[in-house]
């Protein structure tokens, strides 16, 4: 008997040897994993501050090439006014040597007096169109239906405003007070119906545009439930070991617990949106452990493992401000977890 007592003692060490082993192995596993994850990130730190030293050099580049073209630019442009300037001095130059000439010579003089005794030749000058400007007084008319019209608009009186004689001419005010009066005797009054008609309707648009809100009971489903512990906190999972641990979230957990049932649950919702981002009842054999031993602040850490919708098994770490709410929440609900 005592041989076999033994012998179960043994096999007992054995497997809690094992376990922890086993447990030693998983922690290192997790922070060998943080710690590529951290190498990773400053790698990729490193690659992003090398790319923008090159963008920089190649503004610089930039800049410099632009620079270039532009005192360039300036350079052509002041070369081309230069020539222009020169090709005015030249012009006026050529015209002063060409008077000088022509004085001297006597066929210029000759030339220039036959022009100028030649009369002027006027564009439109003998039409009815140039007459009416009175263009071409100076000189006779020549065409017998300009005179005409000319002699037209000296017999006929000038109206005294722009559209007088036309209807077009009434809706400035210029019409005679018979037509007022006739068109005021034509426009018929509207019926008491048309009135009444258009009264209802005016109520009807100013009650449809005057409508009222009503508010409405937004209900969380906290209702029947009292907060026992609160606190601010981060919320991790682990749900592949490739992947790695996740955030979910910054919020708000609660320990809550329903006044007509008894029962409790954790309640975590992010911030802001304020959706739900954590639900677990606090069940007969829920398990909450302190600590998180891959990380430098693991005393400020909390962790459980829950089931997903597939019922695939999750870890979750839940990140405090410090170690003393850690304590605190952990107690808190370790004390509503039925026994």
């Amino acid at each position: 008997m005592a041989a076999d007592q033994e012998k179960k003692v043994s096999t007992e060490d054995e497997n809690k040897n094992k376990r922890v082993r086993e447990e030693e192995v998983k922690d290192l596993k997790e922070t060998k994993k943080v710690k590529t994850d951290e190498e990773k990130k400053e790698e990729k730190k490193n690659e992003k501050e090398v790319e923008k030293l090159e963008d920089k050099k190649e503004d610089k580049k930039e800049k410099s090439q632009d620079e270039e073209d532009k005192k360039e630019e300036d350079k052509e442009g002041k070369e081309e006014q230069e020539e222009k300037e020169e090709k005015l001095v030249s012009k006026e130059k050529d015209p002063k040597e060409s008077q000088n000439e022509n004085k001297n010579d006597p066929d210029s003089k000759e030339k220039s007096a036959s022009q100028e005794s030649k009369p002027k030749f006027v564009f439109g000058a003998s039409s009815s169109f140039g007459s009416g400007f009175k263009v071409a007084s100076s000189g006779p008319l020549n065409n017998e239906e300009a005179k005409k019209d000319l002699s037209r608009e000296a017999g006929t009186p000038k109206p005294s405003a722009f559209g007088s004689g036309l209807s077009f001419g009434g809706g400035f005010g210029v019409l005679k007070a018979s037509d007022k009066e006739d068109s005021k005797e034509k426009t018929p009054e509207p019926s008491s119906d048309a009135k009444e008609r258009s009264r209802e309707s005016s109520s009807a648009s100013s009650s449809a545009n005057g409508t009222k809100l009503q508010k409405q009971d937004v209900k969380s489903g906290e209702e029947s439930e009292e907060t026992i512990y609160q606190a601010n906190a981060k919320l991790y999972q682990l749900a592949d070991i490739e992947a790695g641990w996740k955030e979910r979230g910054i919020g708000v957990i609660k320990v809550n617990k329903n006044v007509n049932t008894g029962k409790s649950r954790l309640v975590m919702r992010s911030r802001g949106i304020l959706k739900v981002i954590l639900n677990l009842s606090l069940v007969k054999g829920f398990t909450v452990q302190k600590g998180f031993v891959g990380s430098m602040q693991g005393e400020k850490f909390i962790r459980m493992v829950t089931q997903d919708d597939n019922k695939s098994p999750i870890q979750t770490a839940v990140k405090t401000g410090s170690k003393e709410i850690a304590e605190d929440l952990y107690d808190s609900i370790v004390k509503l977890i039925p026994k």
